[in-house]
């Protein structure tokens, strides 16, 4: 029967609700700190898309003239 038990020995109860006996704040912590890594992630690599490579030419062009 899963209950709500809460051990300080260290040991992870898997018949409770919490196996891994965090607190509310804790979990909390925990979810919005994966789900932030798999934005970032998720981000940087729509993002690695669209990044062309730089090329630098020798000469002046238009855009850079100073008239």
């Amino acid at each position: 029967m899963a209950n709500f038990s809460f051990s300080f020995d260290g040991r992870v109860d898997m018949m409770s609700l919490n196996p891994l006996e965090m607190t509310n704040f804790e979990m909390a912590g925990t979810i919005f700190g994966i789900t932030g890594i798999l934005i970032t992630l998720f981000l940087s690599r729509k993002a690695a898309d669209r990044q062309r490579p730089h090329e630098f030419v020798p000469q002046e062009t238009d855009e850079d003239a100073i008239d």
